[in-house]
């Protein structure tokens, strides 16, 4: 692995003040996508576990941590870090008044964890168009 992180340059206008001129910012440009499986594969060339055994767990994986997720846990993955579930919701004059009608939208939120922030410490930026 090359830890190269490819980013692209562009122009965002704050939208408060569209007359204003732009201030550029970089945005990390995707070399690809690791879908479920090329992650198998990796997982299988690294270890002693077959392929039908990743994918059950895997699979198993996905149902168990939405279950938890949407039952109010957060779910640790080791040192990769941890997913809870997070609120937006319209606000109400009192305490009283507010209930579940208020809430608009739920999302889930990753916070990473030491392994990943050790891994994105060493990563190296290249300029791309």
């Amino acid at each position: 692995m090359d830890n190269n992180l490819n980013y692209s340059v562009a122009e965002r206008k704050d939208p408060r003040n569209p007359e204003q001129e732009g201030l550029y910012y970089a945005h990390v440009r995707s070399r690809g996508v690791l879908d479920t499986k090329e992650l198998i594969e990796r997982i299988r060339n690294r270890g002693t576990v077959g392929s039908p055994d990743i994918v059950a767990v895997l699979i198993t994986m996905e149902d168990i941590v939405t279950e938890a997720l949407c039952n109010g846990e957060i779910v640790r993955l080791g040192e990769l870090g941890s997913l809870s579930l997070s609120v937006s919701s319209t606000g109400c004059r009192s305490k009283e008044d507010f209930d579940s009608k208020h809430i608009t939208k739920v999302r889930a939120i990753f916070k990473e964890g030491r392994t990943l922030r050790c891994g994105m410490a060493t990563v190296h930026f290249k300029k791309v168009e």
